[in-house]
């Protein structure tokens, strides 16, 4: 089972690099090309330098940056992946979950003040979204809204944090009222 999805990606893969040698300036093929290889750890590398070229022939696209720091994160390269999170953000500020794993990316650099302000910031594109395309509230994500609160329950100097996740958890639980975790968090800041 395991050789014939290998060789179903072996596959992908090669018809990949027969297309970008064609047109080696195709950045959605170079996207591609890197999402594939980044499923391997071992190729890593690989996959990054397509993702990045990628991002070099279409700048203004949101998903490259993205992709390029996200990939640069599970690296482990934090600092190369915030800058391409920020890239992304910056191409796209409604753009929740870029603005969620920009967050995450700078609590591991421990730039919890910064952290907040973008994990605020996917909190509050994501209820835009929501707003604008009138999600009902068992459809709603919870990760931000958890993250954020999680983030506030560990600041200890600032009461106003606490109240706002608590704030945070209650409306979680209210749209996942079956997700443990909220429940867990939620219950310890009480």
């Amino acid at each position: 089972l395991l050789g014939g999805a290998s060789s179903s990606l072996d596959a992908e893969e090669a018809q990949l690099r027969a297309a970008l040698a064609r047109s080696p300036a195709d950045a959605p093929l170079l996207a591609e090309l890197g999402g594939l290889l980044s499923q391997s750890s071992d190729r890593m590398p690989e996959a990054l330098k397509a993702l990045r070229a990628a991002a070099k022939l279409e700048p203004a696209v949101p998903d490259h940056h993205f992709n390029v720091g996200m990939l640069s994160v599970r690296a482990g390269d934090v600092k190369a992946g915030t800058k391409a999170l920020r890239r992304a953000v910056k191409i796209d500020p409604t753009w929740p979950n870029a603005h969620g794993f920009l967050g995450r990316a700078l609590q591991k650099l421990g730039r919890e003040r910064d952290s907040t302000k973008s994990l605020r910031a996917a909190v509050k594109a994501e209820r835009k979204e929501w707003e604008a395309a009138r999600t009902p509230p068992a459809q709603r994500s919870v990760e931000w809204r958890l993250e954020l609160a999680r983030v506030l329950s560990g600041d200890k100097k600032l009461d106003s944090a606490a109240a706002e996740a608590e704030r945070l958890l209650r409306s979680a639980a209210a749209d996942a009222p079956a997700q443990h975790e909220v429940q867990l968090l939620l219950g310890g800041t009480l």
